[in-house]
């Protein structure tokens, strides 16, 4: 028995509008959507989205994810301007180099890579 992934579902309050973002902005593909639900997929990775009508739900959400060159995916969303102005690319005590985002809903997205260690 394993665990084999995980998928963020994240709330948004205007599905139409997450989906440009994600897909224009983040390069995200739609995978499908049903009524209040939208799947997409970028590098194999899935992220769904739910409709809400509360915002302060995605203000208070967020996901992680671990990615292979955290420079170069830093570099693609700074030059969209979507970088958080608190979350530039760090080093973090935890071991992680990461940085962040927010959606157009307020949800925090993390990227991070793990640091190469000092022998």
């Amino acid at each position: 028995m394993a665990i084999l992934s995980s998928i963020p579902q994240l709330p948004t309050l205007d599905m139409e509008r997450s989906i440009a973002f994600y897909t224009s902005k983040m390069g995200f593909s739609l995978s499908a959507t049903f009524s209040g639900y939208a799947m997409l997929q970028r590098d194999g990775v899935d992220l769904h989205l739910w409709y809400c009508e509360d915002p302060a739900v995605p203000e208070s959400t967020g996901c992680y994810f671990r990615v292979d060159d955290v420079q170069k995916l830093y570099l693609e969303f700074a030059v969209q301007e979507l970088v958080h102005p608190d979350g530039h690319l760090e080093d973090k005590p935890w071991g992680m180099r990461e940085f962040a985002v927010l959606d157009d809903n307020g949800n925090l997205l993390r990227f991070g890579e793990e640091k190469e260690r000092d022998n």
